[in-house]
């Protein structure tokens, strides 16, 4: 069963938060900054991040919950 609107909502909202708090110091900028780019080798995903948690869809959930 696909979460709901308001899961989907809060989900955003929790992840929103949590870059916005962790971003509000030059500490926390440059560790999440270094953090994306040692993981993926760039900047892209850190820019595009919450863009592409904001795409995310309940049918998007249900399928990767479906196949673990």
């Amino acid at each position: 069963c696909p979460p709901s609107a308001d899961e989907i909502a809060k989900a955003r909202r929790i992840i929103t938060s949590d870059i916005c708090y962790s971003t509000e110091t030059n500490t926390g900028q440059s560790g999440l900054v270094g953090y994306y780019y040692t993981l993926t080798g760039g900047m892209d995903y850190y820019e595009k991040y919450l863009d592409t948690v904001n795409a995310v869809t309940a049918g998007d959930v249900a399928a990767v919950a479906g196949r673990y």
